[in-house]
């Protein structure tokens, strides 16, 4: 059954935190987080981008909302 599921491409883009650009074919993958481990998260770069791009609503998942005042500082 599972070489029967159809591939679709992604409707919405999603933005690295590694680079601050739309993610790339490499996202998701263990050398990807690895990368995110070690490097600063461009979490401003990230949200401007998804601004400039026609986003207008942010949802913070987690178990507080800091993220959320950085991205209304952003």
């Amino acid at each position: 059954a599972l070489a029967e599921m159809m591939v679709f491409e992604p409707r919405i883009s999603l933005v690295s935190n590694v680079t601050g650009q739309l993610a790339g074919p490499g996202y998701g993958s263990a050398d990807y987080w690895a990368e995110h481990v070690r490097q600063p998260v461009r979490f401003a770069d990230s949200v401007r981008l998804a601004e400039s791009s026609g986003a207008r609503v942010f949802v913070e998942v987690g178990p507080s909302g800091g993220l959320m005042a950085l991205a209304e500082q952003s």
